[in-house]
């Protein structure tokens, strides 16, 4: 399966237009990687297969955690955590749109810490 480098910052683009124009490229290429995943894993739930798509698509932007589908105040989701310490750096509730959280996520700093600058 390849996926290709992931990038949430789009220098040519007006401010207002950044988020619309990066998370319409990234969420065709999530939705490729979920197709993926499952067809390969056809036994996952839906559930494990967007918590191993948001891993795979983290690590492709240079970003090195763990996600799994996991329950947070009664509420479903994914959580990511750090792969060293395994401390929880996030929570995406399933009725998020992940791609768009993903972006203001990384844009507001939260994954600075787990980012490999390359």
């Amino acid at each position: 399966m390849y996926i290709p480098l992931i990038d949430f910052n789009d220098a040519g683009s007006d401010v207002g237009k950044r988020r619309a124009k990066v998370s319409s490229a990234n969420k065709a290429i999530f939705a490729k990687l979920v197709l993926d995943i499952s067809g390969e894993n056809p036994f996952m739930k839906a559930g494990q297969v967007k918590a191993k798509a948001i891993e795979i698509f983290l690590s492709a932007a240079s970003i090195d955690i763990n996600c799994v589908e996991t329950m947070v105040n009664d509420e479903y989701g994914y959580g990511v955590y750090e792969k060293i310490n395994n401390k929880r750096i996030a929570f995406i509730p399933k009725n998020k749109r992940i791609i768009n959280f993903l972006y203001d996520s990384y844009i507001n700093g939260v994954f600075s810490d787990v980012e490999n600058n390359i």
